[in-house]
């Protein structure tokens, strides 16, 4: 495999970025933020680009606007911004949450990958195998929680239709609740998601990757942490101590790696 002479450099600056973003979300400075968002986040090429249409009556696309695009939103009636970054904490969802407030604009994020469509047909199989599921072992099921939504989507199913089918009738069974939620998920379907949010697939082969042994740990790391705290529903004592990590270790492994939990989740402590 032909290996990326620029890869340690993009790594450092990620890691460079990420920690970067955590101090700028612990204070909250908005002007701070804003120049993040000019400097690390391409705001530099939108200032002029703002990549905006109209696409039915009333209804307008752009990309992420900046802080000094929202007086224009305000005059042009714009009601409602649906962000397709998704619900993540990061600077860009934390700061256009707050202009957004300030204007009087309602808020709203849902995840698209700029790389893959959305796949809709598993979540409509994992529905129709959860009714299934439900009506053979005498359960009641009102359907699948958000954040459980993200992982099934994320995952490849390379066994297909009765893997996804086997997955769906093992969270129903150990389910206490009627909806099922992303802990009841199986650990290797966790691990296959990107932290980040930015990979798909299945659980990659830590052999076959490129870059430095730290580079490849860290990646392990991340999926690991993620499906920990998915698992124990976002309880950090919980997760430190199954880690083996003090809980300001493992917040300080979260800052670096920039990973939290879905917006439908409250965190505990």
């Amino acid at each position: 495999m032909r290996k990326d002479p620029l890869k340690p450099v993009h790594d450092w600056y990620s890691r460079r970025k990420t920690r970067k973003a955590a101090a700028l979300l612990a204070g909250e400075d908005a002007a701070a933020m804003d120049r993040f968002m000019r400097y690390s986040d391409h705001g530099l090429f939108r200032a002029r680009w703002t990549n905006m249409a109209q696409i039915a009556p009333g209804v307008w696309r752009s990309n992420h606007p900046p802080v000094d695009r929202f007086p224009m939103l305000n005059q042009m009636g714009i009601k409602t911004i649906l962000s397709l970054r998704g619900p993540q904490d990061g600077v860009p969802h934390r700061r256009e949450s707050q202009l957004c407030a300030q204007h009087g604009i309602a808020f709203h994020s849902l995840r698209l990958d700029a790389r893959r469509a959305p796949q809709p047909e598993p979540l409509l199989e994992a529905m129709a195998f959860l009714r299934e599921a439900a009506t053979e072992h005498g359960k009641v099921a009102r359907g699948i929680a958000p954040d459980a939504i993200v992982f099934l989507e994320a995952y490849d199913w390379p066994g297909n239709l009765p893997e996804l089918r086997n997955e769906i009738t093992r969270m129903l069974i150990l389910a206490q609740d009627v909806t099922l939620g992303a802990d009841l998920i199986s650990r290797h379907i966790l691990q296959a998601r990107d932290p980040q949010g930015e990979g798909h697939g299945t659980m990659p082969d830590f052999t076959q990757l490129d870059g430095t042994l730290k580079d490849r740990v860290e990646i392990m790391e991340m999926r690991i942490l993620g499906e920990t705290l998915t698992r124990l529903k976002w309880n950090k004592s919980r997760a430190a101590a199954e880690l083996g990590l003090s809980r300001v270790g493992l917040r300080a492994k979260l800052d670096r790696y920039g990973i939290e939990p879905h917006a439908s989740i409250a965190e505990e402590d």
